[in-house]
């Protein structure tokens, strides 16, 4: 992964490239409000 492109992504908001980096069924956690989402409802 090129950690300079994800950041591109990131910052131009580009939702469709984003999602490229994550495993289909990967899930972002939030410890500190015990909430977790999965990859679209983390980019949104």
């Amino acid at each position: 992964m090129d950690i300079y492109e994800f950041c591109k992504d990131v910052l131009e908001q580009n939702s469709d490239s984003i999602k490229d980096y994550f495993n289909k069924n990967a899930y972002v956690n939030r410890h500190f409000t015990n909430e977790y989402f999965d990859v679209d409802k983390f980019i949104i």
